[in-house]
């Protein structure tokens, strides 16, 4: 497995092995906590679907509790914005997501969130003392999917989602690609029980997303495109394999560029409550959501508008 430090837009600094990334990471925030001496030193940590990632996540929160830090840690595979999420909502001090975003299957590395969800980066320039005497501290197993889905049901209207799916039920549908990621099911569930007829393609989270790089490209988004065309469908929505990301196609199979999906959020979406937070297209899970929301109230046509 090659390995990256995924934060890093520029420069991006590559690791030979587990080691060096487990290193690098815990370096990393080491150097954050040293920064921030009298800030809160919880941590929460999340991880992808790719072959190590549990594991790697798994011995980070080990060497961090082992160093006096209260670590959060996902139960199961989630989302990055489920983490960041997370984050904001336990006033963590950092968010540690162990993921390789949209790269395709064989890569790994990590990104870093603050409690405000926004990334973070980290000065090469802090001094490091380590302290064996430090007391343990403890790690807890954390549902953070349940407490995003809650934010989620606070941020969109899905009353009005639902009526709309229960109304057009036996004529309209939704596909949605997951890729093998950490997209899964989620939204197919939330939307099923709203109503709507809705399948997943791919939705099973597997470690080589399906021979597939999870980016969002036109060479990926065929698969949903074709079966959109051919079906009832009325949206396709792609995920990326840790849902920062999400592509839209209409019932036609055509792609709707990222600049009329911001378009469209911007004009149409207000949120159902002040809480949500920035950088809303870099949550795929949310963005789609808020998307299917506009179809709802203005009609699928306004995606070639």
């Amino acid at each position: 497995m090659q390995v990256i430090n995924y934060p890093e837009k520029n420069g991006v600094a590559y690791f030979e092995n587990h080691e060096s990334l487990i290193s690098e990471l815990i370096l990393s925030v080491f150097k954050l906590c040293k920064n921030n001496e009298k800030v809160n030193k919880l941590i929460s940590i999340g991880f992808d679907t790719r072959e190590d990632s549990e594991k790697l996540a798994n011995s980070c929160a080990k060497i961090l509790s082992e160093n006096g830090i209260k670590i959060n840690i996902s139960k199961e595979s989630i989302p990055t914005p489920v983490l960041k999420y997370f984050t904001y909502y336990s006033k963590s001090f950092i968010g540690i997501m162990i993921t390789g975003g949209a790269l395709k299957s064989g890569w790994n590395g990590f990104k870093l969130y603050d409690s405000n969800s926004e990334a973070l980066q980290v000065s090469n320039n802090i001094v490091i003392e380590f302290n064996k005497s430090i007391t343990n501290s403890e790690i807890i197993i954390s549902d953070m999917l349940k407490n995003y889905l809650e934010y989620i049901k606070s941020v969109i209207n899905l009353e009005i989602i639902g009526n709309y799916g229960k109304t057009h039920e036996s004529i309209e549908s939704i596909l949605i690609d997951s890729m093998g990621g950490t997209g899964k099911t989620i939204i197919e569930d939330v939307v099923y029980e709203l109503g709507w007829r809705v399948q997943t393609l791919f939705g099973g989270p597997l470690n080589s997303f399906y021979d597939r790089t999870p980016e969002i490209s036109i060479q990926q988004i065929e698969p949903i495109s074709y079966n959109v065309n051919v079906t009832d469908a009325i949206i396709g929505i792609m995920l990326n394999g840790d849902c920062s990301e999400a592509g839209i196609v209409n019932e036609e199979g055509n792609y709707i560029s990222k600049n009329k999906i911001s378009e469209l959020i911007n004009n149409y979406y207000k949120p159902k409550s002040d809480d949500i937070l920035n950088n809303i297209l870099q949550d795929g899970i949310l963005s789609s959501l808020i998307i299917l929301e506009i179809i709802c109230k203005k009609g699928k046509d306004i995606l070639n508008k």
